[in-house]
C-alpha cells in the first residue's frame, strides 16, 4: 500500500485537529505541521500516545530563501511565481462571476476597491502557496535516494483561505488537496453580528434628531467653507523622524515653499510613545499634529455605507465569496469614512506617505471623495510588481526607469509617474571627519584594501556563511580591512556563531562595524540601523551588498559595488527564467543584471571571491571592476542630489493649485507641466 504523507501550515484550532481524527488522514504514515500552540501541541502528542493519531508527527521549520532546487532556482522566486500566477487567476475568476465591488458608491474608486480585496485574498493563501513550494522542494530532495518510493502527499487547505479555488490549481501541480470546511453557522453568527450592528447604529443616529441621517448635507456645507479657506493642509504620516539629519518624514519641505502651518503630522496611536520626544520641535517648528483616532471597535459609519452595506448583504449571502467580501468591504468602509471625516475637518487634501499596498487604499479613496491627492514616494528598491507596491495612488514619485517599465507595468500603476531620482542623495554631499578617521585607523593598522560589507538584517544560515566568507579572507590576508554596516545591529550580534570569528577579526584592529543604535520604523515595527549606506562605502575600497538599497546607495557615490544575488536565477541566465514572474520586469533590469552577472552580479561567494582577488591583483585593477556605467542611468537619471527639492517643488505647485479653487485633474496637469518643463518631458510618464 502506498504510503500517505500529509502536510498542513498550521492546526490553529481543535477543530481542525478533531476533522483529522475522525477522517481517514488520521492514519497517514506521517503528519507534517508548522505552526501549532502550545496547548494544541499538547493535545496532537495525546492523541498520538493513545493511537488515535498518526505514528509520526513531526513539526518541520522552513525558510524559503535559504533553498534552492534540481535547476538552482531559489524557492523564494518559485513562491513568487507561483503566487502571481495564481492569485491573478483567482481573482480574475471572482470578479468575473461575483464581484461586489461594483455596488461600491463610486464608480472611480472600484478599481481601488479590488485592490483592496485582491491583497487580502493574497494575504490568505500567502501560507497555502508558501508550504507547497517547500513540499516539491521536498519531494525533488527524496527523490534523488537510491530506491526511494514516491509517497501520496497529502495538503490540508482550510476552505476559508481559498481551498475550493486553490484546489484545482495545486492538483494541476500532482498534489492531493484536503479542504477543511469550516463551520457555516458559526460564520453566519458572526456577519449577522456585523449587520445587527449597523442597524442599531442606524436606528440610533435616526432618533437622535435626525443628525445622522443629514450628515452628507452638513459635510457637503462644510466642504464649500472650506473652498474659502485659503490654505489647505499637507499630511504626513510619521514613521521615522523630523530631523533633517536622518531619514526622516519633511524630506521634501526644503524647497517645497509650503508653510510648516500647513503640514499635519500624522501619528498612529501605537506610536505616540516615540513622537514624545519630538513633540517639542514639532510644536516649535510650527507644525500641526494629530494622534492617529482610528479605532474600528468604535465604527461610526455614514448614512450611505450603513445602507449600502444592508443591501449588500442578500446579495452577499447568496452568492459564492459573496459574504467575504461583504466582511472586507464593511471594515473598508469603516477605514475610509474616518479617514474621510479627518480629511475634512483638518482640511486635508494632500496626503504623503511611503507604507503601501492595501493599507493606503482607505486614504486613497477618501482623499477620491474630498477631491484630495495621494502621494506616494519611493523609499527602498524594487524592481517588479507585487502586492506591496502602490497601483492607486493619484501621484507616484520613483528613482528612475529600472523600477518602471510603461509597456509591462503601466496596467498596473495607475497614477502619476514621476521619475525623481534617489531620494536621499542630498545626503552624499556631508562628509564627516569621523569617516576620515576610520580610514586611517584602518590603514594605519595594515589594512591596504577595505571592503565594505551590508546585509539585509536577517538571522539565517545564509547569511552567516555570507559574513564567515568575509572574516576569513580579512584573517587569511593581513592588508584586508572591514568596514560593516548591519543593516539591524540586534540580528546581527544575536548570531553565536558569528561571534569567536568576529572577535579574532576585530582583534586585528582591521575591522570597524558601524553599531548605532537602532531606530524603529513605527510602521512596519523593524529596528534599522540609521546609518546612511553611503557612509560606510565611502571609507571602502570596494562594497559588498545583496541585491538592496544599500548597495544601489554605495553605487550611486562611485564606489565600485558588488551584489551578492541570493535569490539568484529568478532574474539572471543561470538556471532559466519563470515566464509570469520575469515577463513583468522592466527591460532595463534585464540588461543591466545581464550584463553583470560575473561583473557585479554574482551567485556564488567563492566567484566574488577569486574576483575580488584578481582585481588586487591587476595592475590598475581590473576595467570596470563593479561599474555601473552601462546601467547607471536607469537607475537615477539625474544623480545631483536634488531629488528631494524636485519632490518638494512639485507639492507645492499642487497645494497652491488646490487652494487656487482647482479641481485634483489640474492641480496635478498643473505641476506635471511646471516639472518637465524644468527636468524634461520623459520624467513624466
Amino acid at each position: 500500500m502506498k504510503k500517505r504523507i500529509v502536510w498542513t501550515y498550521q492546526f490553529s484550532n481543535i477543530l481542525l485537529i478533531m476533522i483529522i481524527v475522525v477522517s481517514r488522514l488520521r492514519s497517514a504514515d506521517r503528519i507534517n505541521f508548522h505552526l501549532c500552540g502550545k496547548k494544541l501541541r499538547n493535545i496532537l502528542f495525546r492523541l498520538n500516545k493513545n493511537q488515535l493519531f498518526s505514528k509520526n508527527i513531526n513539526r518541520f521549520e522552513f525558510k524559503l530563501n535559504e533553498k534552492y532546487n534540481s535547476q538552482r532556482q531559489n524557492l523564494q522566486s518559485i513562491y513568487e511565481s507561483n503566487m502571481i500566477d495564481i492569485h491573478r487567476k483567482i481573482c480574475d475568476e471572482l470578479w468575473k462571476n461575483n464581484d461586489l465591488s461594483k455596488y461600491w458608491y463610486r464608480e472611480e474608486s472600484i478599481p481601488k476597491v479590488r485592490e483592496y480585496l485582491e491583497e487580502q485574498i493574497a494575504n490568505e493563501i500567502e501560507n497555502t502557496l508558501k508550504l507547497t513550494t517547500y513540499i516539491f522542494w521536498h519531494m525533488e530532495q527524496k527523490s534523488r535516494l537510491d530506491g526511494y518510493k514516491c509517497p501520496e502527499h497529502i495538503i490540508i487547505i482550510p476552505k476559508a483561505h481559498w481551498g475550493r479555488e486553490l484546489k484545482p490549481h495545486l492538483e494541476k501541480l500532482g498534489l492531493n488537496v484536503y479542504i477543511v470546511r469550516t463551520l457555516t453557522v458559526q460564520n453566519l453568527l458572526k456577519y449577522s453580528n456585523h449587520l445587527v450592528s449597523l442597524i442599531k447604529n442606524f436606528l440610533l443616529n435616526i432618533k437622535q434628531n435626525g443628525k445622522y441621517y443629514f450628515r452628507i448635507i452638513r459635510n457637503q456645507s462644510s466642504r464649500k467653507k472650506i473652498q474659502k479657506i485659503k490654505s489647505h493642509r499637507i499630511s504626513v504620516l510619521y514613521t521615522r523622524s523630523i530631523d533633517l539629519n536622518e531619514r526622516n518624514d519633511l524630506y521634501w519641505l526644503e524647497g517645497s515653499g509650503v508653510d510648516p502651518n500647513n503640514v499635519l503630522i500624522w501619528c498612529p496611536k501605537s506610536s505616540f510613545a516615540y513622537l514624545k520626544k519630538e513633540l517639542s520641535q514639532i510644536h516649535l517648528k510650527g507644525f500641526n499634529f494629530i494622534i492617529d483616532p482610528l479605532d474600528s471597535r468604535k465604527f461610526k459609519l455614514r448614512h450611505r455605507s450603513i445602507i449600502k452595506l444592508i443591501t449588500l448583504f442578500p446579495k452577499a449571502f447568496f452568492s459564492r465569496k459573496g459574504i467575504w467580501q461583504w466582511k472586507h468591504l464593511f471594515f473598508l468602509m469603516i477605514k475610509v469614512d474616518s479617514f474621510e471625516s479627518i480629511f475634512v475637518k483638518e482640511r486635508v487634501k494632500i496626503d504623503i506617505r511611503k507604507n503601501v499596498g492595501s493599507c493606503m487604499v482607505p486614504q486613497i479613496i477618501a482623499l477620491d471623495n474630498v477631491g484630495g491627492i495621494s502621494v506616494y514616494v519611493q523609499w527602498s528598491m524594487w524592481f517588479r510588481p507585487h502586492p506591496q507596491l502602490p497601483k492607486s495612488n493619484h501621484v507616484i514619485f520613483c528613482w528612475g526607469p529600472a523600477y518602471f517599465n510603461s509597456d509591462k507595468m503601466g496596467s498596473i500603476f495607475k497614477g502619476e509617474i514621476i521619475y525623481s531620482g534617489y531620494l536621499f542623495d542630498s545626503y552624499f554631499k556631508k562628509q564627516h571627519a569621523s569617516e576620515q578617521i576610520i580610514r586611517e585607523t584602518l590603514i594605519k593598522n595594515g589594512a591596504e584594501f577595505i571592503i565594505c560589507i551590508f546585509d539585509e538584517g536577517e538571522s539565517n544560515a545564509q547569511m552567516i556563511n555570507y559574513y564567515q566568507t568575509f572574516f576569513n579572507e580579512c584573517l587569511l590576508d593581513s592588508t584586508i580591512g572591514l568596514v560593516i554596516k548591519p543593516k539591524r545591529n540586534v540580528t546581527f550580534f544575536e548570531h553565536g556563531e558569528l561571534q569567536p570569528l568576529l572577535s579574532k577579526v576585530k582583534a586585528t584592529g582591521r575591522c570597524y562595524i558601524f553599531e548605532s543604535k537602532d531606530k524603529e520604523d513605527l510602521v512596519t515595527h523593524t529596528k534599522n540601523n540609521p546609518i546612511f549606506p553611503h557612509v560606510a562605502a565611502s571609507i571602502s575600497d570596494v562594497a559588498i551588498s545583496l541585491i538592496s538599497t544599500a548597495g544601489i546607495e554605495s553605487t550611486l557615490i562611485g564606489v565600485p559595488t558588488l551584489y551578492y544575488d541570493t535569490v539568484g536565477t529568478n532574474l539572471g541566465t543561470l538556471g532559466g527564467r519563470n515566464p509570469t514572474f520575469f515577463s513583468s520586469m522592466s527591460e532595463s533590469v534585464i540588461v543591466g543584471y545581464d550584463y553583470g552577472v560575473g561583473r557585479f552580479v554574482f551567485q556564488s561567494l567563492g566567484e566574488m571571491v577569486e574576483k575580488i582577488r584578481e582585481h588586487r591583483k591587476t595592475p590598475g585593477g581590473i576595467p570596470h571592476f563593479g561599474d555601473h556605467t552601462k546601467f547607471i542611468d536607469e537607475i537615477d537619471p539625474f544623480r545631483d542630489g536634488q531629488a528631494s527639492r524636485r519632490i518638494g517643488k512639485y507639492i507645492g505647485n499642487l497645494l497652491n493649485e488646490m487652494n487656487n479653487g482647482n479641481t485634483r485633474s489640474k492641480a496635478i496637469k498643473f505641476a506635471n507641466k511646471r516639472y518637465m518643463k524644468e527636468w524634461g518631458k520623459e520624467k513624466v510618464l
